[in-house]
């Protein structure tokens, strides 16, 4: 039994006569069958179960895990784990121990090492099962597929078939159809692949039918731990994913064939719904826009503006209805053309850029058996260094009612529901959009959107919603000013101020007048702040931000702004007020714009500072727990310094806050070694050395990165009672190369001291070119005392 519950199981040779010349080999994973060969005895499979429970605990895996580990590599001569070669030993040591050791490999993810160790095993000139020698070849193919060397895969399997040792066991073997189907998936032979799975589940078939077959076969036991039912589960899923899957829809002309991802979407159930969409030159996009949606759930109406690329092709290919339409600058024709071709009773629309989860589907589900009304999505606009901004959007409506987009640009059906009275609901489902990604993106969209804009204000210019757009147009071309006015149009005509046209009356005046109903005209005094912001008048977009947190109370941004403010006048009291607040309310997303996620997160970072500022981290009352917020969202990017997590949880003694920073720190940055020496010496302080040699074996990396680890290390081994010898050979080894650090001096001295070594000590010492002073002194202390004399 596996901690996980899952089940492997092995055939191991535990009963053999009593013969003087029979011995085990190995110096972990010891095995007899060797020895057994040798001498000519035969070897039957009894039926016989023995359940083995060194492996069902996770603590007791990674304490074997760490410990098999040095030794494999202490047998197998890989005497630096970052380099591997022919190993000197390979003459000694049998091919199960290199495949033990490139298993353990392929667990960390260490795939071209794990391909080499393979393929040492594979040269070795010793008779051995060929059970192992089949595993030794899967594990390779396997290696070649996480390494998307996918043509490689492939050979290597194709090259057992005609293999004279394994041929006539692959063809009984699951874990070989299995893992030859998805070398034959990844290079786009998906018919064949399903082949290859379907002989896998025969197998298990014939098991069911026919038990007593099962040793003869090989499927129920080998010679090599095996998770079978994981095998043939395995093989069911890729077989239900693939049942309905697409022939390939990017395959190039020439040229090795692409990897095509699995559409994990399809169910039974037919959905009620066409997805509308219009396209320009989506080439890029539709790969993996296809990948989000249900084909053969939905119809999927496509209606083309003039492509130049391999968008219409792609789409076709896909399942799309292709329909065209001339591009005439206006986003509601085109969009309304495609509602015109809709047949289903529900209509969704998105773009290619568009990206939906899994989950998608099944919460749609409910609302299209709900009633006859339209539904805002959250809509969030990924930035390269930040969550993004969220707004509701009507996404979903009911199909044959005249519902129609209106507007040439930021196109909306809020109009044309209003005038038919259908009511609008918000739906927690998240569209994730993606047109806006990168600041080209951004840059190509402003240039194109600006004409449109100039146009539609032009025609509208008391709609709410088009002076919003244009005026964040002109902001971010920079036109601060005339953003401005655009700002105030919608009380420009008001009968008290219709003679006022200076930009600083209108701070006085515009908070006198009462809120606005219209959620659009609320959100105005924030962009009014940032704009005047950007002019340098700080007064004005205070004024502004003041008049925003009544206005539009849920806007966090308002809040953040007048926190910051405080702490630039010193107020950090005031500030922290400012920033719990924001804590306290739920980030409310609406029809404008806002990055709620982006502004929490800061003033979380910002309430860590000011009460470390003020209280100390010792008694920071709020600090701990808007720390783990913090890293529970996230680390890259980080509000924070840092450094700052790991001091502020050492300096209250939250151990295990640290430990667990420390490890979500080095997933992101690995050779940060500054961070490992202070995980290591947080584990020694705790005294839990197997944990700290665990990391150690697993980490490649830390074996002789720096003085300190290579002290801890062996602190850790003289804690568990290495034998002495082992100790001391590890310290000098590491001291060799690091004869400067003084970290290490000191364990390896108190090493020595604890075991009265001094003569050895005191002549591995001598014979180093470069020690530093202290290592000098301990030598003069040691001289006194008689030794080396």
């Amino acid at each position: 039994p596996e901690p996980n519950g899952k089940i492997s199981t092995l055939d191991q040779i535990r009963l053999f006569p009593n013969h003087r010349g029979l011995t085990f080999q190995n110096p972990v994973h010891e095995n007899i069958g060797e020895s057994l060969i040798e001498k000519g005895i035969s070897v039957l499979n009894s039926g016989l179960e023995i359940v083995h429970h060194g492996y069902d605990q996770e603590q007791i895996v990674n304490r074997k895990k760490a410990r098999n580990r040095i030794l494999l590599e202490k047998a197998l001569g890989f005497e630096n784990p970052n380099i591997l070669w022919r190993s000197p030993n390979s003459n000694v040591c049998s091919p199960s121990l290199y495949l033990a050791y490139a298993r353990m490999l392929m667990g960390d993810g260490l795939w071209q090492k794990a391909e080499s160790v393979l393929r040492i095993a594979l040269e070795l000139d010793k008779k051995n099962y060929a059970e192992i020698l089949l595993a030794i070849h899967i594990s390779l193919g396997q290696t070649l597929n996480f390494q998307k060397k996918f043509e490689s895969s492939r050979q290597q399997f194709e090259s057992l078939l005609n293999h004279p040792l394994v041929k006539n066991l692959a063809a009984t073997s699951p874990q070989f159809y299995l893992e030859y189907g998805k070398a034959l998936l990844f290079n786009g032979q998906w018919i064949e692949a399903r082949q290859e799975w379907e002989k896998c589940l025969a197998l298990e078939k014939k098991l069911v039918r026919e038990p007593e077959k099962a040793l003869v076969m090989g499927t129920e036991y080998s010679s090599v731990p095996t998770d079978w039912g994981g095998i043939f589960g395995g093989a069911r899923q890729l077989l239900d994913e693939t049942n309905k899957i697409h022939p390939p829809i990017l395959k190039k002309s020439s040229g090795p064939p692409e990897e095509k991802k699995l559409n994990r979407l399809d169910e039974n159930r037919r959905l009620n719904l066409s997805v509308c969409c219009i396209f320009k030159n989506e080439e890029k996009n539709l790969p993996d826009f296809i990948t989000c949606l249900p084909l053969s759930r939905i119809e999927w109406i496509a209606v083309d503006t003039g492509s130049t690329d391999r968008t219409v092709e792609i789409a076709k290919a896909a399942g799309a209805q292709i329909h065209s339409f001339p591009w005439i600058n206006d986003f509601s024709a085109a969009r309304n053309h495609s509602l015109e071709k809709a047949n289903r009773d529900w209509i969704l629309w998105l773009d290619a850029d568009d990206r939906l989860d899994e989950n998608f589907w099944d919460s749609i589900v409910p609302l299209l058996d709900g009633p006859k009304q339209a539904y805002r999505f959250i809509i969030r606009s990924p930035r390269e260094n930040s969550h993004g901004e969220r707004f509701r959007q009507i996404r979903l409506f009911p199909n044959n009612l005249g519902l129609v987009f209106e507007g040439k640009i930021h196109e909306q059906l809020g109009t044309s529901l209003s005038r038919l009275g259908l009511k609008v609901d918000a739906a927690d489902l998240e569209i994730i959009h993606m047109g806006y990604a990168t600041e080209t993106d951004r840059a190509e969209k402003l240039k194109r959107n600006r004409v449109l804009l100039e146009k539609e204000f032009n025609e509208f210019p008391n709609d709410p919603t088009v002076i919003m757009e244009y005026g964040n147009c002109l902001y971010q071309c920079g036109e601060f000013e005339k953003a401005l006015s655009i700002y105030l149009q919608p009380w420009s005509n008001s009968n008290h101020i219709s003679r006022i046209n200076n930009g600083e009356k209108w701070v006085d005046i515009l908070p006198n007048l009462p809120n606005p109903q219209d959620e659009i005209l609320c959100s105005f005094p924030s962009l009014l702040a940032e704009t005047t912001l950007k002019m340098g008048q700080r007064d004005q977009a205070e004024t502004w931000f003041r008049l925003a947190t009544k206005w539009n109370p849920t806007d966090l941004n308002p809040l953040y702004w007048l926190g910051k403010n405080s702490l630039e006048k010193n107020n950090i009291h005031g500030a922290l007020d400012y920033f719990y607040s924001i804590q306290q309310k739920p980030a409310v997303i609406g029809r404008v714009a806002t990055d709620s996620f982006t502004v929490k997160r800061n003033a979380l970072a910002l309430i860590i500072l000011c009460e470390i500022q003020i209280y100390g981290m010792e008694k920071a009352p709020h600090s701990r727990q808007c720390m783990r917020e913090l890293i529970a969202e996230g680390l890259n990017p980080f509000p924070l310094e840092y450094s700052l997590p790991w001091e502020f949880f050492r300096a209250i003694e939250a151990d295990q806050d640290a430990e667990a920073y420390a490890k979500k720190y080095l997933k992101i940055f690995p050779d940060d070694f500054f961070m490992w020496e202070n995980l290591l010496e947080l584990l020694c302080s705790l005294k839990r050395f197997r944990d700290l040699l665990e990391i150690y074996s697993v980490e490649n990396k830390l074996h002789s990165a720096s003085g300190v680890i290579e002290a801890f290390h062996g602190k850790a081994m003289e804690s568990l009672h290495f034998p002495s010898d082992t100790i001391y050979s590890r310290y000098l080894s590491a001291f060799v190369k690091f004869p400067q650090d003084p970290t290490l001096l000191v364990y390896f001295s108190n090493f020595v001291n604890h075991n009265r070594l001094y003569d050895r000590f005191y002549r591995d010492l001598k014979s180093m070119p470069l020690l530093s002073d202290s290592a000098k002194e301990f030598l003069q202390q040691l001289e006194a005392q008689g030794i080396g004399k």
